[in-house]
């Protein structure tokens, strides 16, 4: 008798609910560098990419100091926020020339000029007769770095000849200001909030005979009160194996070094039992005089290829420990007030299922309070 098989792929899905703003947040911004101190070597300390003295600190701003070519710096930065604000200082300005700032960087590498390094960027593009502002994401292909442009708008120079650009994320939904107003909104998940390890700013300039000094001041950041910082869920295989894979998380924080996003986890007899969801780990922080609450695990698998697939079935992921000593349960690094959330007997036979391809798709909710340290009105 042929043995039935089920084949089970497995992606990532986060649904969130958003909603725009008409003006850029006026409260709550974080200082990350205003450059007033006369240096960018500390407080925080901003490496440079290209030799000799291309970057100068001038009036308490950070600027290019050259002629022809690529000018980058970058800061090591892994708070989850979400708004991020700076001003362009332009220095007059010819066509072709580009002026970035990487607001949110990831891991993956900390030079703004190298083609893997990915996250999400503002650019501002000079040309003869009109310049743009754009909220760009960044992704490589394994050849090259490629560029999506979210928002753009052209730039009224006569109203923001330097204008201080807002970004703002809720949930996934991004809106992009140029001063006071706002160039539109679109919605892009290409990145988690966690995943941020690194802030730039890149110049470009082409042939020019003149030492343009474009500069960036006052960057600043609007950090997320509390939230999840990474996750996974927990799974086992045909071989009693227990393990994770992450959809969340980045570096020493991540819960595992395999991916869950776009996995595929092979073929299974079915009713053998060889494939079971057991639940999730989550890490969560918080901030002074907020809240976390325990965690929500949202799941569903469909067979692939199905339009309408149907409803998530929910589970609660109980907490298993505070961090102390700088330490979770088990060991995980973690700092302040981060607290571990586990499940591991959810115990759903995924071959049950019957004969077919399916995808399994999960994502979470993290229930708190941003206004005291008790209550979960929050999400």
């Amino acid at each position: 008798m042929k043995q039935r098989i089920i084949n089970l792929l497995v992606s990532l899905l986060i649904v969130f609910s958003f909603s725009a703003q008409a003006q850029p947040p006026t409260t709550n911004w974080l200082s990350l560098d205003n450059f007033n101190d006369g240096n960018y070597t500390s407080n925080p300390t901003w490496t440079v990419f290209n030799s000799g003295n291309p970057w100068i600190i001038e009036s308490g701003i950070l600027k290019k100091n050259g002629l022809n070519g690529t000018y980058a710096v970058s800061t090591p930065f892994t708070r989850v926020t979400n708004g991020w604000q700076f001003d362009y200082v332009l220095d007059g300005g010819e066509d072709g020339q580009i002026i970035d700032y990487y607001f949110f960087m990831t891991s993956a590498n900390s030079n703004p000029a190298d083609s893997r390094a990915t996250g999400y960027r503002v650019r501002y593009e000079l040309f003869n007769t009109s310049y743009r502002i754009s909220l760009q994401s960044l992704v490589y292909n394994g050849t090259s770095r490629v560029a999506t442009t979210m928002i753009s708008s052209l730039v009224n120079t006569s109203v923001y000849p330097s204008p201080r650009v807002t970004v703002t994320r809720t949930n996934d939904l991004w809106e992009l200001f140029i001063g006071n107003t706002s160039a539109g909104t679109r919605t892009d998940a290409t990145f988690a909030s966690t995943e941020c390890a690194y802030q730039g700013a890149l110049v470009f300039l082409p042939n020019t005979s003149i030492n343009f000094k474009h500069g960036f001041d006052n960057i600043r950041f609007r950090e997320i009160p509390f939230g999840a910082f990474a996750t996974a869920p927990a799974l086992k295989s045909c071989n009693g194996r227990d393990f994770y894979f992450t959809t969340t998380g980045v570096d020493v924080d991540r819960i595992s070094v395999e991916r869950f996003s776009d996995t595929s986890f092979g073929a299974y007899v079915r009713n053998s039992g060889g494939f079971i969801l057991r639940g999730a780990q989550i890490k969560t922080f918080k901030g002074a005089n907020t809240n976390v609450c325990i965690p929500l695990m949202y799941y569903r698998t469909y067979l692939s290829g199905t339009t309408t697939p149907g409803g998530f079935d929910m589970t609660t992921i109980p907490f298993r420990g505070d961090c102390s000593n700088n330490s979770f349960p088990g060991g995980a690094p973690c700092t302040g007030s981060d607290q571990l959330w586990e499940k591991t007997d959810l115990n759903l036979n995924l071959t049950s299922l019957p004969v077919g391809k399916y995808n399994i798709e999960v994502y979470y909710k993290i229930p708190g309070n941003i206004n005291g340290a008790s209550g979960c009105p929050d999400t």
